[in-house]
């Protein structure tokens, strides 16, 4: 059901998500702890960004399983970032094992990810197209339901009143989820592990269905990460921040990268807010 890493703070070389750690996004991949399955091998992807040169980001994605990608483990050592996402995915439903199908999807300055599922998509998808704008309809290359929820966030951001508010977008999202569950009398609950990012801030969420435990999430702040002996480590972040080299740095993972006491999970319905600051703040969804 996919694996997610988010990382937002001081610049980082990518192999401290994806490669070098204990349980890196390669080692869930293949032996995922906290996921419905063990096995995320049908694809993986990478999105990050380097503003001194643009607020667009650079992108990486394959069909090749991530445990099985030489050039992953090279780009991933050399290539600095304040900003990543990488993703590891295990198709859903009858979808095909695609390059278009591989997240992060972008769009513009966008990234987004998505760990789960929208419950019986075929029964929504149609009307969800229909209703799209040129634009957001227009950049879907996939068959996933993660691509489609993209689209419905492009154009709901465009919708609201303060439209880089991605907080705000994002429950549009999840409140057309389980709208759409309800008029159609829908069981099966919706899994909307979400991230996004518009190069500056990122929100990511931690939601299913009524009663239903949403897919696993968590969290760890600190100045900056590094691994030693395969050990994903943080520095404590200063309680005073004086200066940009001292704002925070930012993990959000499906998984713990590591056994340390530093991470902490994400309440079920929740959202994780980053600024382009650093400031970080877990909310309720309220939808």
């Amino acid at each position: 059901m996919c694996r997610f890493v988010v990382y937002q703070g001081q610049p980082i070389t990518v192999d401290m998500l994806a490669t070098r750690p204990e349980n890196s996004i390669i080692h869930q991949s293949f032996q995922s702890r906290l996921g419905e399955e063990p096995l995320n091998g049908d694809g993986f992807g990478l999105a990050w960004y380097v503003p001194a040169l643009t607020d667009q980001p650079a992108v990486f994605r394959s069909i090749q399983p991530a445990w099985n990608d030489l050039n992953l483990q090279q780009i991933a050592r050399v290539t600095e970032s304040h900003l990543v996402f990488a993703h590891v995915r295990a198709a859903t439903g009858d979808t095909d094992v695609s390059k278009a199908n591989c997240h992060p999807f972008t769009y513009g300055r966008f990234a987004f990810m998505h760990n789960g599922s929208v419950a019986d998509f075929y029964k929504v998808r149609r009307d969800w197209m229909r209703e799209l704008s040129d634009d957001a309809f227009n950049q879907i290359r996939g068959q996933t339901d993660s691509e489609l929820l993209f689209s419905v966030f492009l154009d709901a951001l465009k919708a609201i009143p303060k439209n880089d508010d991605l907080a705000e977008a994002i429950r549009c999202v999840i409140g057309k989820c389980e709208n759409s569950r309800i008029d159609r009398n829908i069981s099966d609950p919706n899994f909307l592990n979400l991230a996004v990012t518009d190069s500056r801030q990122t929100a990511v969420t931690r939601f299913a269905s009524a009663e239903t435990m949403p897919r696993s999430l968590f969290y760890a702040k600190g100045k900056g990460c590094f691994c030693r002996d395969e050990t994903f480590l943080m520095e404590p972040a200063s309680k005073t921040k004086a200066s940009s080299e001292d704002a925070p740095s930012i993990v959000v993972a499906s998984e713990p990268l590591s056994d340390q006491e530093l991470w902490e999970e994400v309440p079920p319905g929740q959202l994780v807010r980053i600024s382009e600051q650093g400031d970080f703040q877990v909310e309720s969804l309220s939808v």
